[in-house]
C-alpha cells in the first residue's frame, strides 16, 4: 500500500498539477536530493504504473541521500517487483534501514520478516529491536509485533501479560489484526504453543 509523507501533506499524488510542479522545480535544481525525493515520494503513491515506474530513479536519489520515506516507498517496490525487478532481500534491507532512522513503518514491516523468517533469515533479536523502535513512534504494528514476541517467547521470556497489555495497545490504534489475537489468546489460552503457531504461519507464506 502506498504510503503518505508527512512533511508533504500539501502535495495530492493524484493532482497531475502537483506532480508537475516537482517535476519544474527538479528541472531547475537537478541536484536536489530533497526535491527528488518529494517528486519520487509523490509519483510512487499515485499508484499509477506510468508514475511509479518514473518514480523509482527518484526515490533512488532520496534513499541514497538517507532520506527513510524514499527507503520505504523503494522497499516497497522491490518487495512487490511490479515496476523494478523483485529483490526481497533489497526491499528489507532498505525497510531496515529507514527503520533504524526512526521510521516506525520501515521498522515493523522490516521487524516482521525477521521474525517470520520467509523471505530473509530469522532473527529475532533484530526483530525485537525494530519493533521496539516502532512502537516507540505509537505504532500499531510495532505493539503487535512486540506482542507477538512475547507471546511466542521469542529473544524475551514468554510473558502471556505483556503479551496482552501491547496487543491492547495495538488495539487502541485501530489494529483489527491485534483484535484478531486476543480473540485467539481468549480462545487457546496462555499454555498453547503459540511459536509453534507462528512457525506454521510462516511456512504457508514460504510457499
Amino acid at each position: 500500500m502506498a504510503r503518505k509523507r508527512n512533511d508533504d501533506n500539501a502535495l495530492d499524488p493524484n493532482n497531475p498539477e502537483d506532480i508537475q510542479r516537482l517535476r519544474d522545480l527538479l528541472a531547475t535544481d537537478a541536484d536536489s536530493p530533497a526535491l527528488h525525493a518529494a517528486l519520487g515520494c509523490l509519483l510512487y503513491m499515485s499508484d499509477d504504473r506510468d508514475g511509479m515506474e518514473e518514480a523509482v530513479p527518484h526515490l533512488t536519489v532520496g534513499a541514497d541521500a538517507g532520506d527513510d520515506n524514499c527507503m520505504v516507498l523503494l522497499g516497497d517496490a522491490y518487495i512487490k517487483g511490479e515496476v523494478v525487478t523483485k529483490d526481497v532481500a533489497r526491499g528489507v534491507a532498505l525497510h531496515e534501514a529507514a527503520g533504524f532512522r526512526g521510521n516506525a513503518e520501515g521498522a515493523a514491516c522490516a521487524a516482521n520478516e525477521y521474525l517470520m523468517g520467509v523471505n530473509v533469515p530469522e532473527d529475532h533479536g533484530k526483530a525485537f529491536e525494530l519493533f521496539t523502535i516502532a512502537a516507540s513512534a505509537n505504532s500499531d504494528k510495532g505493539f503487535n509485533g512486540l506482542g507477538l514476541m512475547y507471546l511466542c517467547g521469542f529473544h524475551v521470556a514468554k510473558d502471556v501479560k505483556e503479551a496482552k497489555r501491547n496487543f491492547i495497545r495495538a488495539k487502541a490504534r485501530g489494529s483489527s489484526v491485534a483484535v484478531a489475537n486476543l480473540e485467539n489468546l481468549r480462545e487457546m489460552g496462555p499454555d498453547h504453543d503459540y511459536a509453534a503457531s507462528l512457525r506454521e504461519e510462516a511456512e504457508e507464506y514460504r510457499l
